[in-house]
């Protein structure tokens, strides 16, 4: 799926199937989600989802590969600019601007992988880890949550449990093992 836009539309981009690419598309203004990945060894490369009331892209599915996106201003507090729950999913290069949730939330799922995104201005946690077994390295994350129950950088585990947080640059953080 290629050049292409949705308005006001629920679960506006929809995959459920395997192997698909969604390239340079745009999702605005839309009462669910913009993106909803149900499905395995998709890649999404360079989309845009701007107010959406739930999430920006929403992951469940296994192995997808999320390079470039743009999540802005989600307007619930629910809603996250990324929301995981998937296993094996890799975030390369994705920003979250702005979301009235965290901008990218991983609430359980294993071996995801968060490299090089960057975080800001979101009002709760900038990347919010609930899962085990995730590596969560070289992304930035500023200006994100209160700095008392949310913050740039948050792991949900007691002392991160099998999470790797390794060369972040941040404000605020909830474990001193994120680095």
């Amino acid at each position: 799926l290629i050049h292409n836009s949705a308005t006001a539309c629920d679960w506006c981009l929809y995959v459920r199937g395997n192997r698909n690419w969604l390239i340079h598309n745009f999702v605005y203004d839309a009462p669910g989600p913009g993106f909803w990945i149900s499905g395995d060894k998709n890649a999404l490369l360079h989309n845009i989802s701007d107010g959406q009331v739930h999430a920006g892209f929403g992951i469940t599915g296994d192995e997808n590969k999320l390079a470039k996106n743009l999540a802005v201003n989600t307007i619930m507090d629910n809603g996250a600019g990324y929301d995981m729950s998937g296993h094996g999913n890799e975030l390369r290069g994705n920003m979250a601007i702005d979301n009235e949730g965290a901008g990218f939330r991983i609430y359980y799922g294993t071996n995801n992988r968060l490299v090089g995104n960057v975080s800001e201005d979101n009002s709760q946690s900038g990347i919010k880890v609930g899962g085990i077994e995730n590596t969560i390295i070289r992304n930035k994350a500023f200006g994100n949550g209160d700095g008392v129950s949310s913050f740039d950088l948050k792991d949900d585990n007691l002392n991160c449990d099998n999470n790797v947080w390794r060369k972040n640059r941040f404000e605020t953080r909830s474990d001193d093992c994120i680095r």
